[in-house]
């Protein structure tokens, strides 16, 4: 009986992954002893350390209580409960119904101990217990006493119900009790002329500057009766946010729920959650059906900093999608490109069509892109961009009159309400295929770049200006890779980017670089006419003989479009 409760204990041991539980590997019985091999941690238990040495303080004892607090809400999301033997709570002894509850009182009884030298008087009231913290040697404020000791209640309803509320009250506490000394220390600090202000402070996770954008979706509460599984919501929302372009990756929502199951987390535990995957950003969200109607709203939050928010409301089974789009419409401002860039007007079906054209072009989707970027017209008809964009994807896929010309000279009808670069830009399409003026469609393009430093698309112009029309007026081909490049130190997955710097590096003789770019390319898009362009080059440059050979056998299996293009 004893050695199958091991083992059940031991596998749940197993299934938890947490920075805060200690790892358990395996389990076995040798010559009648039960065992497990663990991660070895290296240092003292905190028995040891409260025995042995001086008293901790404060700050190291709610570092402590944080760190244990969230393992335990961890296990508690999955059912786990943890029961500290030696620090059982009122309802264990008497064999009552044990929730997590029970491992919050145990946790508290252990925060009162390493403050107040002994353990918690058993079932004293919570109002006495703070007034022994306050008077104690910790000297421990007020208001974090109150809280340190309300996980002591007797009753497990009158404790915080879950790990992470206990969590947000100590950190109300202490930062409620910071501010009087905390003030006066900056005053100070910044009298002697040394303040120095950090960035990212406590919320942020302390997330370097240079760390990737990251998003995670929470869970969505419900409230009401879904017709359809509740996990579909956050995954709608996940798949909204994924063309982004300022944001490098947006957490699956599978490695969210492992994490949480299907428990809708509190905002600090939602905070916590995203600083141990990385997220910069996260969103918590809740839909109400009520009758016919369903309502979504969905807040953006930056660390703990709540950022943007968005309500909408409409019809159970009809509205849904159009009810998402407009409230994540209404987060993404969050993450504009900046005044460099035109978005359309045509509204979330524009706005979520002119991403996913633009997230398509970048890893070389040509036939998404030219689909996305047509879906955009067709929501703003005046969208000028939208139809620049689509000349750009037919210079990639269908350089001909028909292919560039039409959509260039679409493009030309509809220039109002442009970004200064957009406007540089498409007035200097418009000078060098309509005028055949290439100096100052060149003046153009280099304008562009000096006014968006930071935008992509202006720079990958000016090199299509160079690659395709440098000759043509006496401009240097080379400088192309130039500003391919700084649109690779903006964007390094903007394969249209590499695939002109592959012909550049094997023109220069780089058989290592050229080499290098192919790979790159296929690593991005492997499935467009310009991947079939680039593994046919791939073969004809850098393969074997036989190889080559087997190519021009085959040659004819491959689209008339690619062949044409590398002819």
């Amino acid at each position: 009986m004893r050695r199958e409760r091991f083992r059940r204990e031991a596998t749940l041991g197993a299934s938890l992954d947490h920075p805060h539980v200690v790892r358990v590997y395996d389990f076995d019985t040798r010559d009648g002893i039960s065992f497990l091999i663990m991660t070895f941690v290296r240092g003292d238990s905190l028995e040891e350390r409260l025995r042995n040495s001086a008293r901790l303080t404060t700050d190291q004892v709610l570092r402590i209580v944080r760190e244990i607090g969230d393992a335990l809400g961890y296990a508690h999301r999955r059912g786990i409960v943890h029961r500290t033997p030696g620090y059982m709570a009122p309802e264990q002894t008497m064999s009552g119904r044990v929730d997590g509850r029970a491992d919050l009182y145990s946790l508290a009884v252990v925060a009162f101990e390493a403050l107040a030298g002994a353990p918690p008087v058993f079932q004293s009231r919570p109002a006495s217990l703070a007034r022994t913290l306050r008077i104690g040697p910790s000297k421990v404020s007020a208001r974090l006493a109150a809280a340190l000791v309300t996980p002591l209640a007797g009753r497990p309803d009158d404790r915080p119900a879950k790990a992470g509320a206990w969590l947000a009250q100590l950190d109300a506490a202490q930062r409620r009790a910071w501010r009087p000394w905390a003030a006066a220390a900056i005053l100070a600090v910044a009298g002697a002329g040394v303040l120095r202000i950090v960035t990212g402070a406590r919320g942020s996770c302390g997330l370097p500057r240079d760390e990737p954008n990251r998003l995670a979706v929470m869970p969505f509460a419900v409230l009401g009766t879904a017709p359809y599984p509740a996990s579909q919501l956050p995954e709608y929302f996940i798949s909204r946010f994924r063309p982004v372009e300022r944001l490098s990756e947006v957490v699956s929502f599978g490695r969210v729920a492992a994490q949480l199951g299907s428990e809708v987390p509190s905002n600090e535990e939602a905070r916590e959650l995203a600083c141990r995957l990385g997220a910069r950003f996260f969103v918590l969200g809740s839909v109400a059906y009520a009758g016919p109607a369903v309502t979504l709203n969905a807040t953006l939050y930056e660390g703990g900093r709540s950022r943007r928010s968005g309500t909408a409301t409409g019809r159970v089974g009809v509205d849904e999608s159009a009810v998402m789009d407009r409230v994540w419409v209404a987060l993404y401002p969050e993450f504009t490109p900046g005044p460099d860039v035109t978005l359309p007007n045509g509204g979330p079906e524009a706005l979520a069509a002119y991403l996913n054209a633009e997230a398509a072009f970048r890893r070389g989707d040509y036939r998404t892109a030219r689909d996305e970027y047509t879906r955009v017209i067709k929501a703003d008809s005046d969208f000028a961009i939208g139809r620049l964009r689509l000349a750009l994807v037919a210079a990639q896929v269908d350089p001909t009159e028909q292919g560039f010309g039409s959509a260039l000279r679409g493009a030309e009808r509809y220039q109002r309400g442009l970004s200064t670069a957009d406007s540089l830009l498409l007035d200097g399409f418009r000078r060098l295929v309509s005028d055949g003026d290439g100096v100052t469609a060149l003046d153009r393009f280099k304008r562009a770049t000096e006014v968006a430093p930071g935008y992509s698309h202006a720079w990958y112009m000016l090199g299509e200006f160079y690659i395709h029309f440098g000759g043509l007026f006496d401009q240097p081909v080379g400088e192309a890779g130039g500003a391919f490049n700084r649109v690779l130190d903006i964007d390094p997955r903007f394969s249209p980017a590499i695939a002109h710097l592959i012909p550049l590096a094997n023109q220069s003789g780089d058989r290592r670089e050229t080499a290098e770019l192919i790979h790159r390319y296929l690593r991005i898009d492997s499935t467009s006419v310009v991947a079939e362009e680039v593994g046919i080059a791939d073969t004809l440059l850098l393969g074997t003989a036989p190889a080559q050979l087997a190519l021009l056998r085959t040659v004819c299996r491959h689209s008339f479009l690619a062949l044409q293009v590398l002819g």
